[in-house]
């Protein structure tokens, strides 16, 4: 039987985010069946430098895609859609077959009207002509968008639950609720708004405790500025908690099941069709999530009582979405309501069905 091989270039290379992790559920859904992966960062001499992961990325692709493999990118990135496009453009190089996730549209990486964007769009548009590779997609929105893009049917592999969450809270919590604010701190994630997030939760409820997490090195002035003053006004509030840098896989989990509200204050333009596990996993939780009306949540979860979805991010907005978000999470403590949050689907036969239909052609 041919190769199947598990592609991830970015463990190890960068810390944090839902795509950090998801290599390790991947493997956990395919254990029943035989596979490789290739993370080269994890290994002992991992790359050095961008030419090094370049050389290595594609000297490995020439190799999978003679050899008649199927190539697994849970996370593709812009270097392997161009390296894979040059590559088969050499018949000798079309005989194995690669099976892409996409979460977004290329208007995310690049911008809506960049000349770069379109590039990506056409590259992958080449890779489904030549027979090569195979999209598939975690959100339904992103899906249309490639399924028109490339004119072929692109399945929908739902986002997988995390072991460590797999119990969500069922048991009513006392004492005060814990309004957190977790993820990448990046500016598309709302970081400027985390401040009034943290200011108008405390003014609807003084004794709310707080989490938030921050950037260990921020890169751009805007976060910087953010996490300056974050830290300047909660560092030594005994209700805050403010986590500097990444959340271990224990840690996040952790985190998640003691939070009473999750606040997402994303900004929708910037979010596209994309997913977010981190939403998904707030309400695996058993969570109340505040949440921006990101496209992907307002398809999937858009009647859930578990999600407060707010029109802007506004100080007004912000303030009446805490207090149904607060009001709700009293409510589940009084049973007038319950945890219900509805999420998962098959994950494991989602990629066993994907990984099939490409072995068939080979």
């Amino acid at each position: 039987m041919n190769r199947v091989i598990l592609v991830d270039f970015l463990i190890g290379r960068a810390a944090g985010g839902h795509t950090a992790e998801y290599l390790g559920l991947l493997r956990g859904a395919l254990a029943g069946r035989p596979f490789e992966v290739m993370a080269p960062y994890l290994e002992v001499r991992p790359p050095n430098g961008r030419l090094d992961r370049y050389c290595r990325f594609t000297s490995a692709m020439w190799g999978a895609f003679r050899r008649r493999d199927v190539v697994v990118f849970h996370t593709p990135e812009v270097r392997d859609i161009l390296v894979l496009w040059v590559l088969t453009a050499l018949p000798v190089a079309r005989r194995g077959r690669a099976v892409m996730m996409m979460r977004r549209g290329a208007d995310i990486m690049f911008g809506r009207y960049d000349w770069r964007a379109r590039l990506i769009e056409r590259c992958v548009c080449g890779l489904v002509r030549r027979g090569v590779t195979h999209l598939v997609s975690d959100s339904y929105a992103a899906s249309r968008t490639w399924s028109a893009i490339s004119g072929m049917p692109v399945p929908v592999i739902p986002l997988p639950v995390r072991p460590g969450l797999a119990q969500a809270r069922k048991v009513r919590r006392e004492g005060p609720p814990t309004v957190s604010l977790i993820g990448l701190f990046r500016e598309e994630k709302g970081i400027d708004h985390y401040e009034a997030v943290l200011r108008i939760a405390r003014e609807t409820d003084p004794s709310t405790r707080l989490f938030c997490q921050v950037a260990e090195t921020p890169l751009t002035l805007a976060e910087r500025r953010v996490t300056e003053a974050i830290t300047r006004a909660y560092g030594g509030d005994p209700g805050t908690t403010i986590h500097v840098g990444h959340l271990s896989s224990e840690e996040y989990d952790r985190v998640l099941l003691s939070s009473d509200v999750v606040v997402l204050p994303y900004d929708p333009a910037l979010y596209t069709s994309g997913t977010s596990g981190l939403l998904f996993d707030a309400l695996t939780a058993g969570a109340v999530v505040l949440s921006t009306k990101i496209m992907w949540g307002m398809e999937e979860f858009g009647t859930s009582a578990s999600i407060v979805w707010i029109p802007g991010r506004s100080d007004d907005d912000l303030r009446a979405g805490l207090r149904e978000a607060l009001d709700r999470v009293g409510a589940r403590r009084n049973g007038r309501i319950g945890i219900d949050p509805k999420v998962g689907g098959n994950f494991t036969s989602g990629w066993c069905d994907a990984i099939d239909q490409a072995q068939q052609e080979l």
